[in-house]
């Protein structure tokens, strides 16, 4: 039964936005023939004009209303933000092994307020076996009261996720960056692929974001030889 009610829900989210202009259609449709019920056909100019009037201001709101439903439905009212991968890759001295630091920028957009769920990157070496690197430090910390004589602040508590609103949230125009760091053998490209999990604030749909890179092995210095040496190349 649950799962159930859980179709019926997620169908009806889905669809929302088509239902809302079909729905638009049968209101439009039924305020014109209301409008002009009973209604005899004029013969002399004036009424003729009131009734041209009528029906241009009754197609206009119903324009309006398909107007809009499309932009809803086509996603314009969506929430919306840029993804951007940075890497850097470093050779750790003659161990085979290399640091990468992977970094995602988010960049809010001018639609809605966004809440992150998860941050994820997955790390795969060429002809290797991938990896899963969880992101941290994009939730809301606890933060607890300290008081002075004259006033009183909040304090971070570093180590306390805050239980009572835990995701944290993008404002439009916001622009942030968070970071993390993993081994990866020496020598052999690597794929970064990044994946954002969030949702509108007290909206119905969770949105995802992906973005990919390949990070490249350092080149090898070629070894010059003696007659290279020789003629100072």
């Amino acid at each position: 039964m649950r799962r159930t009610w859980l179709g019926i829900w997620r169908w009806l989210n889905d669809s929302f936005p088509l239902l809302f202009v079909v729905g638009l259609l049968c209101i439009g449709t039924w305020y014109v023939y209301t409008l002009f019920r009973g209604t005899v056909i004029p013969k002399d100019a004036k009424t003729i004009g009131e009734l041209a009037k009528n029906l241009a201001e009754a197609a206009a709101w119903l324009a309006g209303g398909l107007f809009f439903g499309y932009k809803a439905w086509s996603g314009y009212f969506l929430v919306n933000m840029s993804i951007k991968v940075e890497c850097q890759r470093r050779r750790r001295g003659t161990s085979g092994i290399d640091d990468l630091q992977v970094t995602v920028i988010l960049s809010k957009g001018n639609r809605g307020t966004l809440q992150l769920h998860d941050i994820q990157a997955r790390i795969t070496p060429d002809a290797g076996r991938a990896h899963i690197v969880p992101f941290e430090g994009f939730d809301r910390l606890k933060h607890l009261p300290e008081s002075f004589e004259t006033m009183t602040r909040r304090v971070v508590q570093w180590e306390l996720r805050n239980e009572g609103r835990p995701l944290l949230s993008l404002t439009p125009g916001e622009v942030t960056q968070f970071s993390h760091f993993c081994s990866i053998p020496s020598g052999i490209p690597v794929k970064v692929e990044v994946a954002v999990i969030g949702k509108r604030k007290g909206g119905l749909k969770t949105g995802q974001w992906r973005a990919s890179l390949v990070s490249l092995p350092e080149e090898t210095p070629a070894k010059s030889t003696w007659v290279q040496r020789m003629l100072g190349r």
